[in-house]
């Protein structure tokens, strides 16, 4: 079983930083004025304080339905009642149903780049001038994807607050960032950013997590690794796939737990990336899966096409038969865990039907040639 997130290599935390890190790039892509925070929760709740501040009636905010369920918790802690709207089997918000939202009492409106693939330029557009209307404002969320761009526009810059989560795409104990593009609220205090100023236990352990597992990548153990995956996957095809919405944790200690600093070795990491290696090799990556997928019975791609400018978080796809993935169970993993009001309401049949049906794939740069090679070996068997 492949991982879906890339594990730190010795080469990376012993390299020089250079002048092409993450921060360069962010300010290269638009984003100008952003801060870091532990997680991308944390960062969300400044960033709803840093709005309520200029606007403290508003009573609710407008979400997707398509969404983990923990993400709703700093938009309670604040307050707010959310309020979600539904979306197309290709992660396409519903205008109309934004619209019927909306009112007086609404703080903002949020949209989200699923798997790092943005939403489309009109549309951001439109739900921008809807929110304008009724004097809210919007919410960029880009945590699938800190690198993904738009027509050269950073993700996470095209609202009035927009946020990303960094360990999503980096191996990095965690990492996030608000980004405050509207001019009204860029002087604003933000009460929860901070990195820690030095390095912990913490990073030391997951430092030699990343480490030990370094061995695994020589070429001498590489033919083996591949043969004891294989046989893993097979030992699967009888056992039952489990959904991770059986297994949950309490999406309210889930928020307390993120309200951390962001690491030391986070920033270390940060300063020491490249980001267009990053992107390449995602994007090469996504492309077999692509590839793959389209000759497959019963498995249907979510997006068309991979967007310029994308930063792939996770190929997604639907299965039609979740419960027959065969050897590609122990690899796809089906997504999100929907809001409690969200689910078995039949008013978000989509939402439901794929947060069962839609699995995602990896694609990050820690997957090399020959395991990706292994991987479709096992999606065509």
């Amino acid at each position: 079983m492949a991982r879906s997130t890339p594990r730190l290599s010795p080469r990376t935390v012993f390299s020089r930083a250079n002048g092409d890190g993450v921060r360069a790039y962010f300010e290269d892509h638009g984003a100008s004025r952003y801060s870091f925070y532990g997680y991308g929760k944390v960062a969300c709740r400044d960033g709803i304080d840093v709005m309520l501040a200029e606007c403290p009636d508003a009573d609710n905010v407008v979400l997707p339905a398509y969404l983990p369920y923990g993400i709703v918790e700093p938009f309670r802690e604040a307050g707010l009642e959310p309020r979600y709207y539904t979306c197309d089997r290709r992660l396409q918000p519903d205008l109309n149903r934004i619209e019927e939202l909306l009112d007086s009492g609404t703080l903002a409106v949020m949209f989200v780049h699923y798997f790092g693939q943005p939403q489309a330029r009109e549309d951001i557009g439109a739900i921008r001038e809807l929110a304008a209307e009724y004097g809210a404002y919007t919410i960029d969320d880009n945590a699938h994807a800190a690198l993904s761009t738009l027509d050269g526009q950073l993700l996470g810059t095209f609202g009035d607050i927009g946020i990303t989560s960094l360990h999503k795409t980096l191996p990095i104990p965690n990492g996030a960032a608000l980004f405050l593009d509207n001019d009204d609220l860029s002087g604003a205090a933000l009460a929860r950013s901070a990195v820690r100023d030095r390095y912990t236990k913490a990073d030391y352990r997951y430092c030699g997590r990343a480490f030990g597992r370094s061995v695994s990548r020589q070429p001498v153990f590489k033919q083996a690794l591949s043969t004891l995956r294989w046989v893993s996957a097979r030992s699967r095809r009888t056992n039952g796939h489990v959904h991770q919405n059986d297994i949950e944790e309490d999406p309210r200690e889930i928020y307390e737990s993120t309200k951390i600093p962001m690491s030391r070795l986070s920033l270390h990491v940060l300063e020491r990336t490249d980001p267009i290696d990053v992107i390449a090799s995602r994007r090469a990556n996504y492309r077999v899966w692509d590839r793959t997928i389209r000759d497959l019975d019963g498995i249907e791609p979510v997006f068309e096409s991979l967007t310029p400018g994308a930063c792939p978080q996770y190929y997604p796809a639907i299965v039609e038969a979740p419960d027959d993935l065969g050897t590609l169970s122990g690899t796809a993993k089906p997504w999100p865990p929907l809001p409690y009001e969200v689910r078995g309401d039949e008013t978000f049949a989509t939402e439901n039907d794929l947060s069962t049906r839609l699995h995602t794939l990896p694609v990050h740069q820690g997957l090399g040639t020959d395991e990706m090679e292994v991987l479709v070996c096992l999606a065509n068997d």
